[in-house]
């Protein structure tokens, strides 16, 4: 919903949208809070279901569930875009514990061993998924599948260690950049 403070940004058609919205479905910010939870909660909720329903078709049909990996790519590149559009920065956490957004080594090692131990873990549901399957299918795997699944989780875990660093790293550079913008748009208001 749009409020009177958020359409001051828009132009042209965006804030003809935002004013007669505005004016149809007035709304407090305690109302628009509840709205932004239950659109949130519905998001939630939906991400379960695509999840759940890419399982269902893998292992029921044997194959790809194209539509509902579709809109789930869809679903969070809507997310990743309204996140870069509102200067929005969001940093994952790891079992609760914020990432610490520090430049020095003390940071950043933190940062690394968080990545690490999510990969890890990462990595072990996909061998543990890996595994189950083939003891579903056929039994007690072979000496060849067991080296397949050590591979995947080499694999998955190297993999999302590396998108995790990346990614992650490259966001906390532009949310530093960004947080010193604001502290020096603070400090020339103060002169």
């Amino acid at each position: 919903m749009a409020t009177d403070n958020s359409k001051e940004k828009y132009t042209g058609f965006k804030k003809k949208i935002a004013d007669r919205l505005t004016a149809e479905y007035e709304t407090d910010e305690r109302l628009g809070g509840i709205y932004n939870q239950t659109l949130s909660n519905f998001g939630v909720f939906s991400v379960l279901y695509f999840i759940g329903r890419i399982f269902y078709v893998a292992f029921a049909h044997h194959k790809p569930a194209i539509a509902e990996i579709v809109m789930l790519a869809l679903f969070f590149l809507l997310m990743w875009a309204d996140e870069k559009e509102n200067n929005i920065y969001s940093f994952p956490t790891f079992m609760g514990k914020k990432l610490n957004t520090g430049t020095d080594k003390k940071a950043k090692k933190s940062r690394v061993l968080l990545y690490l131990g999510e990969s890890l873990i990462f990595g072990v549901v996909v061998i543990a998924l890996d595994l189950v399957t083939d003891i579903v299918k056929d039994g007690l795997p072979s000496v060849r599948e067991l080296i397949v699944a050590i591979a995947s989780f080499i694999v998955a875990t190297a993999a999302l260690f590396l998108f995790n660093y990346l990614t992650t790293e490259r966001k906390i550079k532009k949310y530093n950049a960004y947080q010193k913008q604001l502290e020096e748009e603070e400090n020339n208001l103060d002169d």
